[in-house]
């Protein structure tokens, strides 16, 4: 009785099959074993910028020059701002249907929620960058955006060279707005000793001192522990 013969196409066929069929499962087996269960409560340390300054100072100047409802002050933006002048955060409460665009003024909930956005549209970025002192804080699109134009032309004197902002030129680099903003990134900021953390110098970027802590000076006017942020900040509440 003759064998039946194989024909070589035909083998080679089924090699070729065997070999896809084993790395495929190779491949599985080693997302399987790489893989890791979900766990809900795991939490990512954000370095972050000073909430307290944000809250006195930039919080109002941003609603002033950002908020309105044309602008971000609106629902659909990825940078979304609550305040008086636009978009009121909801609170589920019957407080809510008081709550009124230009009436009341803005509230704690409402510059918490804005200080949080700003972090949370690049939030390794802001990490990065608070993390070195505020270095290069261009590298943040939060600062790059207002510095642009509708058209994506780099407007003169600035370095935001091909980014596009629908509502145009907001900041420059000379305004007080955006040199506040620049100082308050490069704020000193001490963590809270979590897992993960990013490490942050903090002393001051040229002498490594340890940061003064803001408060009421020999003759009696504020200081911010910065000369930067007491030079520009304090000039955004009569600032447009």
């Amino acid at each position: 009785m003759k064998r039946a013969r194989i024909p070589v196409r035909l083998i080679g066929t089924i090699v070729g099959a065997m070999a896809t069929f084993v790395a495929i499962m190779s491949a599985i087996g080693t997302q399987a074993s790489c893989a890791s269960s979900y766990d809900p409560n795991k939490t990512t340390a954000i370095v972050a910028p000073d909430y307290e300054i944000y809250k006195n100072y930039l919080d109002d100047f941003l609603d002033r020059r950002c908020g309105t409802l044309d602008c971000h002050g609106a629902p659909g933006r990825a940078y979304r701002m609550f305040g008086s002048k636009g978009l009121r955060l909801p609170t589920g409460t019957l407080f809510d249907v008081a709550l009124v665009s230009g009436v009341q003024p803005t509230t704690e909930a409402e510059k918490r929620a804005n200080y949080e956005g700003i972090i949370a549209l690049e939030p390794e970025e802001m990490s990065r960058v608070i993390a070195r002192n505020g270095e290069n804080p261009l590298t943040l699109e939060f600062l790059r955006k207002p510095l642009g134009t509708e058209t994506g032309q780099p407007a003169p004197g600035t370095r935001a060279i091909g980014e596009r902002h629908k509502g145009g030129q907001v900041l420059d680099e000379s305004d007080p707005g955006y040199r506040c903003i620049v100082a308050w990134l490069q704020y000193p900021v001490k963590l809270l000793p979590l897992d993960g953390a990013i490490p942050r110098d903090t002393g001051t970027p040229d002498t490594g001192a340890a940061p003064v802590d803001a408060g009421v000076t020999g003759d009696g006017s504020v200081s911010l522990g910065s000369p930067d942020l007491d030079k520009y900040c304090t000039q955004l509440p009569a600032y447009r």
